[in-house]
């Protein structure tokens, strides 16, 4: 009997996900390794160390081309400038064609979580659902 498209796509995606979960694995064993070599460092030269009470510092996830707070700026002077509320695509291309930077699904991501902070922070009203959503400034 053959498969359906529904299980033979479902067992695709569990079998690539599994792949990913034992890379994921395989780069942890390898950062801890590291962290075992600097925690061993640190304990030659200070005794009284420890390590155990070092706060974790998250990595960064910056695009290139992009400097801190560049895309919530330029985002507001975009809406600021519009006549009607923009999609969050259409603010993403105006963030690349300032900064000279391709329109990436990672800038679009990260201009729609900063567009949601500013709802948050009421700088910026949205209208619509979904993958229909405009946002535009909110009225002072």
């Amino acid at each position: 009997m053959a498969q359906s498209p529904v299980v033979y796509n479902l067992k695709d995606r569990y079998a690539r996900l599994s792949g990913e979960i034992a890379e994921v694995k395989k780069q942890l064993t390898m950062l801890r390794a590291k962290r075992y070599i600097v925690e061993r460092a640190l304990r030659l030269i200070d005794d009284g160390v420890r390590p155990e009470e070092i706060k974790g510092i998250r990595p960064q996830k910056r695009i290139p081309g992009l400097n801190l707070g560049d895309i919530s700026r330029i985002a507001v002077a975009t809406m600021r400038r519009a006549q009607e509320p923009l999609s969050a695509n259409a603010i993403a291309a105006a963030i690349a064609a300032e900064r000279g930077i391709d329109v990436s699904p990672k800038l679009i991501q990260r201009t729609r979580e900063q567009l949601w902070q500013l709802v948050a922070s009421g700088r910026v009203v949205r209208s619509g659902k979904h993958r229909a959503r405009l946002w535009s400034l909110a009225a002072r």
